[in-house]
């Protein structure tokens, strides 16, 4: 089964997109490259320029709050207190869009 980490995007294939990009960010942050926001948001970008149908959220706060939190720190595992443990960005499938979709 494929997965994706879930940035905000509107689709699985968006967020597949949108991962590759976090996680090369991630990457360079990661062998010392120092990642600057402004970087990323240009990415994010050229991103929805590129087919806004597809990628038109690319640059939505939560898209861009989500990414940029993944670069600096990676999936973070948050613990609620009450038996609810989440890692932030979720793990998700496509199967997950097929859910959105069938409780419209």
């Amino acid at each position: 089964m494929t997965t994706t980490l879930g940035f905000e995007m509107f689709s699985f294939a968006g967020n597949k997109t949108v991962e590759a990009l976090a996680k090369h960010f991630r990457n360079l942050r990661l062998k010392g490259s120092l990642i600057s926001e402004e970087s990323v948001i240009k990415t994010l970008e050229s991103l929805r320029n590129i087919d806004t149908e597809k990628f038109g959220e690319a640059t939505d706060t939560a898209v861009r709050e989500a990414v940029l939190n993944y670069v600096d720190d990676g999936v973070k595992t948050v613990d609620f207190g009450d038996g609810d443990v989440r890692n932030f960005p979720p793990t998700l499938t496509s199967g997950y869009y097929d859910y959105l979709k069938d409780g419209e």
